[in-house]
C-alpha cells in the first residue's frame, strides 16, 4: 500500500512537472509571438516616416479626386474608405496587448473601441472633409464589430471625419468580404476611390491567397495605386499576417513563430 501511494504520488509530481514546463513554453512562444510586434508598435506611433506616408498617400488621393470630379457622371461621385489605421490609429490598442501579454480579441477590441480615445491619422480628416466639398460623397466600410457603431461614429466625429453617421458607416455582417457592403453604396454612386492599410479594402481578389500571388495581384494593378487605390501603411497587423500562416489563425503560437521565421529571407 506504502508503495502504491509513493508511486502515484511521484506520478502525480512528474505530471505537475511536465504540466508546468508545458504552461512555461506555451507563455514563451506566446512572449516572442507578442513582442514580435513591438517595434512594429514603435514604428506606428513615434516614427515621422509613418506620418509621411500617410499624408503622401492623402496628397495623392486628393489630386486624383481633383482629376475625377472634372469628368462628368450619372450618379454622384464617391469614396469608400477603411477605418482602422486609415482614418484611425488603433495603436494604443496594440501596446495594450504588448504590455498585458494578452492575445487579440474582438473583446478587447470593442473594450477598445468603446474607450472612444482612438486620434485620426495624418492627413485623414482633412482629405475626407477635402472630397465632400469637392461633391464627393464619403463612406467609410469596416470590419468592426456592428455592437460599436454609435461609439465609432462618436470616435470620427470627436476627430472631425466627414460624413460620420450610420448611413455612412457600414460595419461587418456575415463576411470580412466588403464587395456586399460595397455593392450597396455602387447602387446609387459611382465609386471612384478605395483607401485601406490592407489589400482586402480594395476590389481584388486576394483573399486566402499566399504572399507571392498576393504580391502578383498587386502588380498585376500597379497603375491603379497612388490614383483610384490609396493604401496606407501598417506593420502591426492585417492579411499579410494571415498569408503566413495559410490563413490559419488556430495554429499554436509555437508555429506561428516557425511561419513568421520560415517566410524570412537571408543573403547567407
Amino acid at each position: 500500500m506504502k508503495k502504491r501511494i509513493i508511486s502515484l504520488v511521484l506520478t502525480g509530481a512528474i505530471s505537475l512537472g511536465i504540466g508546468a514546463a508545458g504552461g512555461a513554453v506555451w507563455q514563451e512562444n506566446h512572449r516572442q509571438l507578442n513582442e514580435g510586434n513591438v517595434l512594429a508598435v514603435n514604428w506606428q506611433q513615434t516614427s515621422g516616416e509613418i506620418n509621411a506616408l500617410r499624408l503622401q498617400a492623402f496628397n495623392s488621393a486628393k489630386k486624383s479626386i481633383d482629376e475625377i470630379v472634372k469628368k462628368p457622371t450619372q450618379k454622384p461621385y464617391a469614396v469608400v474608405l477603411d477605418i482602422d489605421e486609415t482614418v484611425l490609429d488603433n495603436s494604443m490598442h496594440a501596446g495594450y496587448l504588448i504590455n498585458t501579454g494578452e492575445k487579440f480579441t474582438n473583446e478587447n477590441f470593442n473594450e477598445w473601441c468603446k474607450e472612444i480615445k482612438a486620434n485620426a491619422i495624418a492627413g485623414a480628416v482633412d482629405f475626407t472633409n477635402y472630397a465632400k466639398k469637392k461633391g464627393v460623397d464619403v463612406f467609410y466600410v469596416s470590419n468592426r464589430d456592428p455592437k460599436v457603431l454609435d461609439e465609432t461614429l462618436k470616435n470620427l466625429k470627436k476627430v472631425g471625419l466627414a460624413n460620420p453617421d450610420a448611413g455612412h458607416v457600414l460595419l461587418k455582417q456575415d463576411t470580412d468580404n466588403k464587395e456586399i457592403r460595397w455593392d450597396k453604396i455602387r447602387i446609387n454612386h459611382n465609386l471612384v476611390m478605395y483607401c485601406g492599410d490592407n489589400l482586402g479594402d480594395f476590389p481584388e481578389d486576394t483573399a486566402r491567397k499566399t504572399p507571392n500571388v498576393r504580391k502578383e495581384v498587386v502588380n498585376k494593378v500597379k497603375n491603379k495605386f497612388g490614383e483610384y487605390y490609396i493604401i496606407l501603411p501598417n506593420a502591426v497587423y492585417g492579411d499579410f499576417e494571415a498569408s503566413l500562416y495559410n490563413w490559419n489563425f488556430q495554429k499554436s503560437d509555437k508555429k506561428k513563430l516557425q511561419d513568421r521565421l520560415n517566410n524570412i529571407k537571408s543573403f547567407k
